[in-house]
Order: structure tokens, then C-alpha cells, then sequence
């Protein structure tokens, strides 16, 4: 997936970070259908990155427990902003 994604993101002129891609705040078990949908998912710099997202989300273990109420955010009503500097 992550392939598939880096090569349509420099199919239409974007580099994105080596680290994992993440979906957004929401739970992949209620949405599915739209775990691997590119509009849905972006780029981290690093696994940290990645792994911090996911411990400051989640609703216990931070792989495999889903993402905590708290944080979740409704499919079809969030747009993440793009990572930055101030991410780091």
C-alpha cells in the first residue's frame, strides 16, 4: 500500500516522507472500505512519528486496540492538515 500510495503521490508531482503512512482518526474497523483509500491517509517523517500518533490516539494498546473515542473523528468530516516542521 504505502508503494502504491508514494507512487501516485510522485505521479502528480508530490515527495512525501520515507516514514509509515498513517489513516486518519478513525476507526478502520467501523470504515473499511476506506482503510487504504489514498484521500484518507498521509505521510510521517519516521515510525516515531508514526507510533506516537498512535499511542497519544488510541484506546489502549497502541496497535491493535482501536482509536479512542475521545480522538475519533468522522470519516467523511475530517481533512487532516498536512504534516510540517512543527510536527517534528
Amino acid at each position: 500500500m504505502r508503494t502504491e500510495f508514494k507512487k501516485l503521490a510522485n505521479q502528480n508531482g508530490h515527495q512525501i516522507p520515507d516514514g509509515p503512512v498513517h489513516h486518519n482518526n478513525w476507526s478502520i474497523k467501523k470504515y473499511s472500505d476506506n482503510a487504504i483509500d489514498p484521500k484518507k491517509l498521509y505521510p510521517t517523517e519516521s515510525m516515531s512519528q508514526h507510533m506516537d500518533i498512535h499511542r497519544e490516539t488510541t484506546s489502549g494498546h497502541i496497535t491493535r486496540d482501536p482509536i479512542s473515542p475521545q480522538h475519533e473523528k468522522p470519516l467523511y468530516e475530517y481533512n487532516p492538515r498536512p504534516i510540517d516542521d512543527n510536527d517534528n
